[in-house]
């Protein structure tokens, strides 16, 4: 978000917070604080009202209001969400939307690197859309250039490209390498490798000692 754009959300910020005697905030869909008023405002969860940000049903940030005024009183409910409602109009209506996330090349690469490092790990579609805050069909649109075959079939391909690399590279058993890669049952493992690359574990090893 640009300097001068940072500045009209921090404006319309100071007007709700006229308004309502209320600090107010908007978030990112990634949790970057992108404007609020006052500035320097602590955000506390228990006087927090949290209200996401929602276009063509995606998360795409948060609505921030502390629910109690600087001077000590509670901010009327009718009011808070009243401030909701214009906030969110004119985030619309000034075409912030595109702008609260972040640039879907940078997330991509975000959740690329996330499966490389985590091969061991649960790495099923539900998992990866829990941990990114996103939903399946916008896990696919953002995975599509480098995993045209879907999610599944992509992190499948990373964890037997490693699974080859520590057969070649390295004399661990073949039991510890399945676990590194995401595989509890090693004969399991053993199976699924012959199906994806047409020769067996211990074959590879061997040709590629």
């Amino acid at each position: 978000m640009s300097v001068a754009e940072t500045r009209i959300l921090s404006e319309l910020l100071s007007v709700i917070h006229d308004l309502t005697g209320a600090r107010a905030a908007v978030c990112g869909s990634d949790a970057r604080l992108l404007a609020a008023c006052p500035e320097d405002a602590l955000w506390t969860d228990s006087a927090q009202m949290r209200v996401p940000i929602i276009r063509e049903g995606t998360e795409v940030g948060h609505i921030l209001l502390e629910t109690t005024a600087q001077n000590g009183e509670k901010v009327e409910k009718d009011r808070l969400h009243s401030a909701v409602r214009l906030i969110d109009v004119m985030i619309a209506s000034m075409g912030f939307t595109d702008l609260l996330a972040p640039p879907k090349r940078s997330l991509q690469q975000t959740i690329l690197d996330y499966i490389e490092k985590n091969l061991s790990e649960d790495l099923s579609v539900q998992t990866l859309c829990h941990r990114f805050s996103v939903s399946k069909s916008e896990l696919y649109r953002i995975l599509r250039e480098r995993a045209p075959h879907g999610v599944a079939a992509y992190v499948r391909q990373k964890r037997f490209q490693k699974a080859c690399g520590l057969l070649r590279d390295t004399g661990k058993p073949v039991w510890q390498i399945a676990a590194e890669v995401g595989y509890d049952d090693p004969d399991y493992f053993l199976r699924a490798f012959k199906k994806e690359l047409g020769i067996s574990a211990g074959r590879y090893r061997k040709d590629h000692m």
